[in-house]
């Protein structure tokens, strides 16, 4: 009998205490105009910069020293940034860009999803769907609270892709 009291009152006792969790988000935000230039490759240091890959990636992009921008195209699967990057002091990366559908109809719909992913454990830890067509659709997220000590990257995810292909651009910075 006296153990099952103090049982009762452990239990009593865990359903009172708050427990407080560090999970990852994104926010869908709105900007008042679009991101106009995409560049895909960086000749200037005779080294070709291919932006997106078929496995997680293994070197740092700092974004101090600038934004990664980058372009895709017949996305059927899924593709990784080749780099991934630190959040800002906030435990945000911004992603803004365009994606949009290459061999459908333009009037129909397309779903992708984003996810970011944990450098250090290859696991997700947020991402977000959308919908495109043929004239495209403007992609602009918040990732926040994230890790500050940790590292991202990114995976472009076509949900449709047994049937279609998906192009586009984003523009990663903090």
């Amino acid at each position: 009998m006296k153990s099952k009291k103090l049982l009762i009152s452990c239990m009593m006792a865990l359903s009172v205490m708050t427990i407080s969790t560090h999970a990852a988000d994104t926010e869908i935000v709105s900007l008042k105009s679009s991101p106009t230039s995409v560049e895909t490759n960086n000749y200037s240091s005779g080294i070709e910069i291919i932006p997106y890959g078929t496995s997680a990636p293994t070197s740092l992009w700092n974004l101090g020293n600038g934004p990664y921008d980058a372009e895709f195209g017949a996305l059927r699967n899924i593709l990784y940034t080749n780099y991934y990057f630190t959040p800002n002091s906030n435990g945000e990366l911004f992603m803004h860009g365009r994606i949009w559908e290459e061999t459908g109809d333009s009037s129909g719909t397309y779903k992708y999803k984003i996810i970011c992913y944990d450098a250090s454990t290859k696991r997700a830890v947020t991402e977000t769907s959308g919908v495109t067509n043929g004239y495209g659709t403007d992609v602009n997220i918040r990732f926040y609270n994230l890790d500050k000590s940790k590292n991202y990257y990114f995976g472009y995810q076509n949900l449709d892709g047994s049937w279609s292909t998906l192009g586009g651009y984003t523009t990663i910075s903090r």
